[in-house]
């Protein structure tokens, strides 16, 4: 460091400038903790600035454990006397500098953040058998431009990259990120990174991230392998984790020898969560993977992904993200979470993308414009515009989930309103189904009692568009949800809903197309549809399930409505009796039934003839 290498134990560093540019050429030759004011801090660090730039590199492969930091290197209040242990560790520090590392060698184990680099790691603060928050890096900032790359044919591994830190085992608190940061690696397969995290704040975080804010851009691109099963320091997470604001919170499961290993929250102390994060800047992430067979991605316009609730945080930064992995979850708020959501919301154009490059992928692939996949969902909005695209011949082992809120769900989503466009352009025959709507993709409960997806909207005006070339499998499209297995409940949907065969489909596989449910399996109550539902089928003569409320309906309806009209277009097979048309619902299983009190307004034309 520039001005103190090492602060003692219940030392203080305060009101300490550097002015002074630091470079490292070769970081094999001295100690592995390079920062503007602070190599190593045990104590506590409060107003300090660095304005120099700080550049680091080396020819010569590393060993565990490099860290990089305009302000401070490491943090570790977990030594001597434990007084710092849990109290605030960095306060109202401040970098002004670039923080810029390029290693043209294999290194292992890197953090690099604009303040501060890392906290201890490892699980080494532990008591009772708990993980121990270590403290807390509070009222941070930081102005530099924070980047870290590495060429070689070799794969580097375990780098972690934040605005404000790199990885932390501890609480974030009113930090803002305002320099663009960077997780740059060759995208030609020649160079891969195992386990890598970026965030505008934060790359990896076990505790909490509050009232944090990224205004730099986002830039991620790389070729990725995934680490080693629960190996990723004591977070767990393995797999690529990329986020506007922070890349992973929380102690992530993992899969062990065929064994998802679940670490309880009573290992965790303080219940943390991330709440009232906001990104403001171009978050833009190109996530490719050099093996397809492992590799899974975790990436949102805020945070990445999360094994913690997140709650009151939101996206005003476009938001380009595209994926060539396994299985990818992507959002434009929040990518993946085992957790629960609550009022998070978008006010940009989010782009998400499955490219090219996934030709060989196996597993499902979730698009949400607010979340990719998460447990429940309350009271979420998304007000900007949603563009989903899959441009790859996908052999997938799963199905791809796209919605406007989001893709997935695995327990209930409530409270929800789309008032946007979201346009999903399909350029794949392969997957195993496609499953998208306005407002979620799919409810399917995996523990305790099905919650049915209750009083979500979409707004008048707005359009849900399903383009498509994937004739080798069924596509389920609703104005709410394309799949329902646990019921719908007051739910209105007022936009538009198109769906449209790019090619000519004359196989077995079809459609199921309405404007509340592509597809229910329990109850529909309460339910409205007012959009107008076109169709058009390129003179294809494969099946139809088309209705105002719910295409294949596999259950009970009771005071539902339909205002809408429906027009299929160009349908090559009329007459066919496999194809089923309905104001309320199309097909329905021989238990399904629709009450006396569901009421049909809408008229159903078939190539301008009208039913």
């Amino acid at each position: 460091a520039f001005v103190v290498e090492y602060n003692e134990p219940d030392g203080l560093v305060a009101g300490c400038v550097n002015n002074g540019n630091v470079t490292v050429s070769d970081l094999s030759k001295v100690a592995h903790r390079v920062a503007g004011v602070v190599g190593a801090s045990y104590g506590k660090m409060k107003d300090c600035i660095n304005n120099g730039t700080i550049t680091v590199g080396s020819e010569v492969d590393l060993g565990n454990g490099q860290n990089i930091a305009g302000v401070v290197g490491y943090i570790n209040p977990n030594a001597g006397s434990k007084a710092a242990l849990g109290k605030v560790l960095v306060e109202n520090c401040v970098n002004n500098g670039n923080v810029n590392v390029y290693f043209n060698c294999k290194p292992k184990s890197v953090n690099v953040g604009g303040v501060v680099a890392s906290t201890q790691n490892h699980a080494l603060a532990t008591e009772g058998g708990k993980v121990v928050m270590l403290g807390t890096v509070k009222n941070c900032a930081n102005y530099g431009e924070v980047s870290y790359g590495f060429a070689t044919k070799d794969t580097g591994t375990y780098g972690n990259v934040g605005g404000i830190i790199g990885y932390a085992e501890c609480n974030i608190e009113n930090c803002d990120n305002h320099g663009k940061v960077s997780f740059l690696l060759d995208t030609n397969n020649t160079t891969a990174g195992s386990c890598p995290s970026c965030g505008g704040v934060v790359g990896k975080n076990i505790f909490n991230v509050t009232k944090c804010n990224n205004y730099g851009e986002v830039n991620v691109a790389g070729v990725w392998t995934a680490g080693t099963a629960g190996n990723s320091l004591v977070g767990g997470m393995y797999q690529a984790v990329f986020g506007g604001v922070a890349g992973y919170v929380g102690v992530a499961p993992y899969d062990k020898d065929g064994i998802v290993v679940v670490v309880p929250a009573a290992v965790v102390e303080a219940d943390p969560k991330v709440e009232y994060c906001n990104n403001y800047g171009k978050v833009t992430i190109n996530n490719k993977c050099k093996v397809n067979g492992g590799t899974q991605g975790y990436l949102g316009g805020v945070i990445g992904g999360a094994a913690v609730p997140v709650e009151k945080c939101a996206n005003y930064g476009e938001v380009n993200i595209s994926s060539h992995t396994a299985r990818v979850w992507m959002g434009g708020v929040l990518g993946y979470s085992i957790s629960d959501v609550k009022e998070l919301a978008n006010h940009s154009k989010v782009t998400l993308t499955i490219d090219e490059l996934s030709k060989d992928s196996a597993g499902a692939q979730q698009l949400g414009g607010l979340i990719g996949q998460v447990m429940n969902i309350d009271k979420c909005v998304n007000n900007g515009e949603v563009v989903l695209k899959c441009d790859a011949e996908l052999n997938l082992g799963g199905d791809l989930y796209g919605g406007g809120i989001a893709g997935y769900a695995n327990e209930s989503v409530t409270n929800c309103e789309l008032n946007s466009d979201v346009p999903l352009t399909v350029n794949t025959t392969k997957p195993a189904n496609v499953k998208f709507a306005g407002v979620v993709g799919q409810i399917k409960t995996i523990t305790g009692t099905a919650q049915p997806i209750d009083n979500c909207t979409t707004a008048a005006g707005t359009k849900v568009t399903l383009k498509t070339k994937a004739t080798g499998c069924n596509n389920f499209v609703g104005g709410i949800i394309a799949q329902s297995n646990n019921g719908i409940k007051d739910c209105v949907n007022k936009a538009a809903v198109e769906f449209e065969w790019l090619v000519t489909n004359t196989g077995s596989k079809g459609c199921a197309v309405a404007g509340v449910a592509g597809l229910q399996k329990q109850l529909a109550s309460g339910c409205e549809n007012e959009g107008e539902i076109t169709i058009k089928m390129n003179n294809s003569t494969c099946f139809i399930y088309a209705a105002g409320v719910v295409g294949n309906h596999q259950g009970t309806m009771s005071d539902c409505s339909n205002s809408g009209n429906i027009a299929i277009e160009d349908y090559a097979a009329a007459d066919s009796e496999a194809s089923f048309y309905g104001g309320l619902a199309a097909k329905l299983a021989a238990t399904a039934t629709v009450g006396d009190d569901c009421t049909n307004t809408g008229v159903i034309t078939i190539n301008g003839e009208a039913l």
